[in-house]
């Protein structure tokens, strides 16, 4: 499947680009957090704010493995954390996850992502994939067919990858997936 050529790259200020992420009120916008990019993130949640998360890795974990597991989020636009993760971390921490926006809560987006982590290979060995990494991601979105399309957005309205000079959102519009990137105007 190959991806819809991208809309000419509009450009934001952050604060601009943080308001287009919550500008429709039927949507919930939650950042799937890699613990291996982010430093102490099981720590920094603790104290964000009293955001609601959750791990994406089920069941009792060892205090390295909760470092290292994902993470989902819900962000509000008013939270530091939230701010934070948006700008700070795409700088500090390059490809520390995903934005994903949707109609659902927190329970039904998290057991979505984590049966996208199950994976089977050609050959049928099952595989852990941590597809809210950007550069996966990517290849993910890219080779995927029709199909595995509506799996991936089945409850999410689109995926958004963070970085300093540009953000990336993925969408699924008529059966094709369509990039829109989005230039970041640094104040000056």
């Amino acid at each position: 499947m190959s991806v819809a050529a991208p809309e000419t790259a509009l450009a934001l200020s952050p604060d601009q680009l943080i308001s287009s992420l919550f500008a429709d009120a039927r949507l919930r916008v939650y950042g799937i957090v890699l613990g291996t990019r982010v430093t102490g993130l099981p720590e920094r949640l603790a104290q964000a704010d009293r955001l609601d998360h959750h791990c994406l890795v089920p069941g009792a974990l060892s205090p390295a493995q909760r470092l290292r597991a994902p993470y989902l989020v819900e962000l509000r636009p008013d939270s530091p954390f939230t701010r934070w993760l948006l700008l700070q971390a795409a700088a500090a921490h390059g490809g520390w996850g995903v934005v994903a926006r949707s109609p659902e809560r927190m329970l039904p987006v998290r057991s979505h992502a984590r049966d996208l982590r199950n994976a089977v290979t050609p050959e049928g060995r099952p595989l852990r994939i941590d597809w809210m990494d950007p550069a996966v991601l990517d290849i993910l979105l890219g080779g995927a067919t029709p199909d595995q399309l509506l799996v991936i957005f089945n409850r999410l309205e689109s995926l958004t990858v963070t970085a300093p000079q540009r953000w990336r959102e993925y969408r699924l519009s008529g059966g094709r997936l369509q990039l829109r990137s989005v230039d970041v105007l640094v104040p000056g």
